[in-house]
């Protein structure tokens, strides 16, 4: 898969929204860097987190950039990159943004617009150790190899909940952040 691929699947795509009445209004960037990582060669990457154990919410869990939608975020997009700043050092315009994925609301009461764009530079990306303690790529073939990602049943709130799980290099992926690379990968032909 080559990012002109990835552009003409998500210029096609028509997103599934989602009312927000009740839910917690957030935004995500999906952030995409070509990479080479032994054993998947020069391979389209995604960037992920480990959030630290000081946040409010999902502490120490493996996530995008992104979060709340404040009143001042001119858009949901807006929010997304701020967050991504906040949290990594990311400039706005070392983003291309190649388009918005469906809605996603949580168990948890988010209600999350997720964006992905294609980053223009990845040097430099330092961790702010107040909400994230690691920034890291997983190849985007990781996720579409057989026996990578499992699709499991977990109790949550003592009710049964399917949720996608994953391991890569020791950190653990799950949730909500999961099934949005899922269905990312399933919009642009990769996963089906």
């Amino acid at each position: 898969m080559k990012f002109d691929d990835i552009r003409r699947a998500l210029a096609n795509y028509r997103k599934r929204k989602i009312g927000r009445s009740g839910l917690i209004p957030s935004a995500v960037l999906l952030p995409l860097v070509p990479k080479e990582t032994p054993g998947y060669g020069n391979d389209i990457h995604i960037m992920l987190l480990q959030r630290s154990k000081a946040v409010e919410h999902h502490k120490g869990e493996v996530g995008f950039p992104g979060g709340h939608i404040d009143p001042s975020d001119a858009s949901p997009l807006d929010a997304a990159l701020r967050e991504a700043y906040e949290e990594t050092g990311l400039l706005r315009e070392h983003v291309e943004i190649i388009g918005e994925l469906d809605d996603y609301v949580t168990v948890t009461g988010y209600h999350i617009t997720p964006f992905a764009g294609i980053l223009t530079d990845a040097d430099g990306l330092t961790p702010q150790t107040i909400e994230t303690t690691e920034i890291f790529f997983v190849p985007l073939s990781f996720f579409t190899q057989p026996g990578h990602v499992e699709h499991t049943s977990i109790l949550w709130q003592g009710q049964p909940r399917a949720v996608y799980t994953a391991r890569f290099n020791g950190k653990f992926i799950w949730g909500a952040t999961l099934a949005m690379i899922m269905r990312f990968l399933e919009v642009i032909g990769e996963n089906r």
